[in-house]
């Protein structure tokens, strides 16, 4: 979310939420007080008693304790999701990991690659994968329980259409064995193509007929036949 926003919501009816995120920063950072607050923020405790008699929470003080502490903005700020960011969130029936670390113990993650797919079609019209790219690398935690590693391929989403579940450019982590339009699951995301159009899309059986839907985008319905699967998402990787 955009800071410009957050602004301008605080100048508005923001106000009637004040005392949840304050306390909400207050549990992020685990402090009990005023000061001690202040004293995490690296402000004076005056600057926290005028804010708390304007009813206003600075941008700034979101952002500062959302990296020091490692806790997700959308928590601080509507108490959604979990408070640690890293954490896993069901998404459908793949997963949503935030792509901030904490910095501590860095140096024993265990990253391994995956190979490369571009959001658009071959000349055979299955998806372009470019082989030994290596431009995308996991943990290896979070790839567990995906299946053979060698079937994953990972991109960058192609536009806005699940936002805000995935953004724009959010590394996405797609199953090659799914290719089949009778097993897929209602309501998971897939990588698929109707025509020369490649799209990531959420599918449900309606009717006869399948239904893609987004999140900023209009529905699409199709014949199964018409409809080319590449993939499932298993994995998303979102930044805040």
């Amino acid at each position: 979310m955009a800071v410009e926003k957050f602004e301008e919501t605080i100048a508005g009816d923001y106000s009637t939420d004040f005392d949840e995120v304050f306390a909400r920063l207050k549990q992020a950072a685990g402090v009990q007080s005023d000061v001690e607050l202040s004293q995490e923020l690296g402000i004076r405790q005056s600057s926290v008693s005028g804010a708390k008699k304007r009813k206003a929470i600075p941008p700034s003080w979101i952002t500062t304790i959302s990296k020091k502490f490692h806790v997700s903005a959308d928590w601080l700020l509507y108490g959604e999701g979990t408070m640690q960011r890293g954490e896993r969130q069901a998404m459908g029936s793949g997963i949503r990991v935030p792509i901030q670390f904490s910095g501590h113990n860095e140096e024993k993650r265990k990253l391994m690659p995956l190979e490369t797919a571009l959001p658009r079609l071959n000349e055979s019209g299955n998806l372009t994968i470019i082989k030994n790219s290596w431009e995308f690398w996991f943990e290896e935690s979070d790839l567990v329980g995906l299946g053979d590693k060698t079937n994953l391929v990972a991109m960058r989403m192609p536009g806005n259409d699940m936002y805000p579940l995935i953004k724009d450019k959010d590394k996405v982590v797609i199953d090659t064995r799914i290719g089949d339009v009778k097993d897929i699951i209602s309501g998971a995301l897939y990588a698929v193509s109707i025509g020369k159009m490649f799209l990531i899309r959420s599918l449900s059986p309606f009717n006869d007929k399948i239904a893609l839907t987004g999140n900023n985008c209009e529905v699409i319905t199709a014949e199964p036949e018409n409809i080319k699967i590449h993939g499932r998402v298993v994995l998303a990787i979102t930044s805040l």
